[in-house]
This record gives structure tokens, C-alpha cells and sequence, in this order.
């Protein structure tokens, strides 16, 4: 990169439990999502707005956080909650882990 070029992010801010919201973005090259459960409709919309061979990263508590510490269960994703609900999305890898925050689930899916 040299000194003229510049790295350039657009930011949007929309209410993702509205059906919807992701409708007229435009195509995204790799989304990211944290500590956000989304809701199917959204999460198939994440996927209709992806660019061809674009991720999908998506990382949240899981089910544990709940039984564990209190979190509220609604927020939290259940064990391969996401994995087959979008067939033009290849789940590329699925994992379950704790770190010192609490107990995750993390997948990352390429759009086919």
C-alpha cells in the first residue's frame, strides 16, 4: 500500500432484528459479526448480500454462558445453531471455546 492509498470501511447502522434491514446495502466482501445473536431472517440476509467467495464471521456466547453465568439464554447461540440453514453458504469451520471472558461459539462461512 503506498502512502496515496487508503484503506476505506463503510459503516452502516441498522436495527438487525427488523426483517429487512440488510435490504439495498449492496454486496459485502466479509462480514463480521460479535456478540450478537442473529436472528434467522437476518442471518440469511447476511448471506444474500455476500460477495461470491465473501466470509461470514460470526463469534457470541453459547448455551454454557447461560447455565454458567447467568447470561440471558435468548442471546446465546446454541451448539451449531447456524450450521445447514443457508445452502449458498459452506460452513468453513465451527468451534465451541472458553477464553477468560466465558464460553463461545465461533463459525466462519465462505459464500459459494
Amino acid at each position: 500500500m503506498t502512502a496515496n492509498e487508503g484503506v476505506h470501511v463503510r459503516a452502516h447502522h441498522r436495527d438487525l432484528n427488523a426483517e429487512g434491514a440488510l435490504v439495498g446495502m449492496g454486496v459485502f466482501n466479509n462480514i463480521i459479526v460479535i456478540h450478537f445473536k442473529p436472528k434467522i431472517h437476518t442471518f440469511n440476509e447476511m448471506a444474500n448480500i455476500l460477495r461470491s467467495d465473501g466470509s461470514l464471521l460470526m463469534t457470541s456466547f453459547n448455551t454454557r454462558q447461560h447455565e454458567e453465568k447467568g447470561f440471558r439464554k435468548d442471546f446465546c447461540y446454541t451448539e451449531g445453531e447456524y450450521v445447514d440453514v443457508n445452502e449458498t453458504l459452506e460452513l468453513v469451520e465451527y468451534t465451541a471455546y472458553d477464553d477468560i471472558r466465558g464460553y463461545f461459539d465461533g463459525y466462519v462461512f465462505r459464500k459459494k
